[in-house]
């Protein structure tokens, strides 16, 4: 059989992307020769009958046994693009109810746009890459604003929006409105490595033109969205990373890779970065009922968010610590005063709660959580807190009852522990607000 292994013996192969644009296809996906042959699609796939039985096998396979996702009952547009934001780097599975939350709070793109940021982290708290949310944010709002809040139908259009890129406009576009445009992720990526076999990594540029052209390459005529999603239905349910499912596989006959014994093989997996361990410490300051929150800075990891106030340990504080061990060492005391004291806070550091664990990307944090009982201001301070005691009457009330997310008053809130659930934080930070909130119950139960 006629196939490449990185690149074809014989006639000069055609570059990926150099035959006409398909109308209707998105952007045309040729590029500038580097004199280097790159792989083209193998002359098995370049056959109508090879490529019609793909098509028939995989389609009827996806109407037996479609998962019944939310998102897959609807084909509003603004529907598919929220549930396909979420799906990026995240599992349809967990995906599902994050999806059906957000959508009863923000039915329409109107919505969205109108609500506040705070509220859309809330909402996607527990979900990650909170940039995400962010950018859908953003977007709803230049759709409302520029677009007449009618959603945008072609290619170039939604490439204007923040967050979306290739795969997600060709996504909206087929399943949305049934255009005739290529998809390429995660999945079915590793799909076409496989059904291709092809043996280099998948990141490179050549590659990418090569998969982009297959997938471009073998879309039907009709009923695009749903061919593109029994592709990544079937990448994300039988092509798995690591176990394929072959003989459950409805077109493992068209798959190159099995072919040679090589599905496990490829595609050809990236080194891993280097794991990186990190100690930091978070400090639970409290004040007559309430706890200081502070929002996290743009470039820094979770940033929007609202956190406690923390910081990384310096080597010599790097050390296991029993969690038995409620005691705080002199010298920690002393650096989470002169901490605190640079933000023009004092405090007092009054015992140590608890130690959590979490991994973001490659970083594996141990975050050390201690309590604090305010102190006062340090002279000058206030340029530093952004005013905080002066508008604390102002945040009383917003905790009291008011249906809006309280305003930045510079750097930090006073935030009443009844209220914390309002503020949208990351997953270690939404731990320790219940250790606030379970240190507090305590103390109230212990006898006077």
């Amino acid at each position: 059989m006629d196939h490449f292994m990185g690149k074809r013996v014989g006639n000069r192969p055609r570059t990926p992307g150099s035959r006409k644009k398909v109308k209707g296809s998105g952007r045309p996906t040729s590029t500038k020769s580097s004199g280097l042959e790159e792989p083209s699609i193998p002359a098995c796939w370049r056959r109508v009958d090879w490529q019609k039985g793909f098509r028939r096998r995989l389609l009827g396979w996806f109407d037996r046994n479609k998962r019944d996702l939310p998102w897959r009952r609807t084909k509003d547009p603004y529907a598919v693009w929220l549930s396909e934001i979420m799906l990026q780097q995240t599992q349809a599975p967990t995906v599902v109810r994050y999806f059906e939350r957000f959508l009863a709070a923000f039915p329409t793109v109107h919505a969205l746009a109108q609500a506040d940021q705070a509220a859309v982290l809330r909402l996607w708290e527990g979900l990650g890459y909170y940039r995400r949310a962010v950018q859908l944010h953003e977007a709803a709002r230049k759709i409302v604003s520029e677009f007449g809040g009618q959603f945008p139908q072609t290619l170039d259009e939604l490439l204007q929006l923040p967050g979306i890129g290739r795969y997600t406009a060709g996504a909206i576009l087929s399943i949305a409105f049934d255009q005739r445009q290529p998809i390429l992720e995660a999945n079915t990526l590793r799909l076409w490595a496989r059904l291709l076999a092809y043996p280099e990594p998948t990141g490179s540029a050549s590659a990418q033109r090569l998969f982009w052209q297959m997938a471009e390459w073998v879309l039907p005529h009709r009923q695009v969205g749903r061919f593109n999603q029994a592709l990544m239905e079937l990448g994300s349910t039988v092509c798995l990373p690591r176990q394929p499912r072959c003989p459950e596989c409805p077109v493992s006959r068209f798959c190159l890779a099995r072919q040679q014994g090589l599905q496990k093989s490829i595609p050809r997996q990236r080194s891993k970065p280097a794991v990186e361990f990190c100690q930091e410490v978070a400090l639970i300051v409290r004040r007559n009922g309430h706890v200081l929150l502070q929002r996290i800075p743009e470039g820094q990891r979770w940033a929007g968010l609202w956190d406690f106030p923390r910081f990384e340990l310096p080597p010599e504080f790097a050390r296991p610590l029993a969690e038995a061990d409620r005691a705080i060492p002199p010298a920690m005391g002393k650096f989470l005063m002169h901490q605190m004291g640079q933000t023009g806070i004092v405090v007092r550091p009054i015992r140590r709660l608890k130690t959590i664990r979490y991994a973001v990307t490659r970083y594996r944090v141990q975050r050390d959580c201690y309590e604090a009982d305010y102190v006062g201001r340090m002279d000058r301070a206030e340029d530093k807190t952004g005013g905080l005691e002066q508008h604390e009457d102002s945040l009383n009330a917003w905790a009291a009852g008011s249906d809006q997310p309280a305003e930045p008053l510079g750097e930090f809130h006073w935030v009443r522990l009844e209220a914390l659930e309002r503020y949208p934080m990351s997953s270690p930070a939404r731990k320790l607000a219940h250790l606030a909130q379970a240190a507090v119950a305590a103390d109230r139960e212990k006898p006077s």
